[in-house]
């Protein structure tokens, strides 16, 4: 949730240390050592979902000179995300207010938890004027390089689909357009 509903880049590297321990079995590994561990399991996963026209360099999406994709393996990778019921239920959350590790530690003391309240970036789910009905998240994303990212998804009778806007900045209108789009060539099937 932390890094979905607020696009936490923090949290995103907590998640990569937590998965490279996992994936070697070992909680000693440096923060460095992990973060290497995790792009090569992001880089065999893109590869594996036909996204070969990507590179990853980190977690959390700042830039790297090696660190690259496009739209259509944005899309690909959004895709699988959505397929994960967990992921799909996270990225139509328009806020999380409570702790951040569910209350899993509550008889452990020496565990600290904190009570996290967030709310999504993505203006197509959060209402006002960017807001499309059935949309949902997936992510947003910022830097100087890339400019205004936004990977979306939306539902209309039965049909998903899959917006994907790189450095975009009229984000939101544009994937409203792209949706109105996308669903008219549906309904002419």
């Amino acid at each position: 949730r932390g890094l979905i509903i607020p696009s936490g880049n923090d949290s995103a590297n907590v998640i990569a240390a937590n998965v490279a321990r996992r994936a070697e079995n070992d909680d000693s590994i440096s923060f460095a050592k992990c973060e290497d561990i995790f792009t090569e399991l992001m880089n065999k996963k893109a590869q594996e979902l036909g996204a070969g026209h990507s590179h990853f360099s980190n977690a959390h999406g700042y830039h790297a000179d090696d660190h690259y994709t496009t739209a259509m393996d944005m899309a690909l990778i959004s895709k699988a995300f959505m397929e994960n019921p967990t992921l799909e239920e996270i990225a139509n959350e328009r806020s999380f207010v409570g702790n951040g590790a569910d209350n899993m530690f509550t008889t452990d003391e020496s565990v600290k938890t904190q009570d996290y309240a967030w709310r999504s970036h993505n203006l197509l789910i959060t209402g006002g004027e960017y807001n499309y009905s059935n949309a949902s998240g997936i992510k947003t994303g910022f830097t100087k390089k890339s400019g205004r990212c936004l990977v979306s998804a939306c539902e209309r009778d039965g049909k998903v689909l899959i917006a994907v806007t790189l450095n975009a900045p009229d984000d939101w209108n544009d994937h409203k357009k792209l949706y109105d789009y996308g669903f008219s060539l549906y309904s002419k099937c």
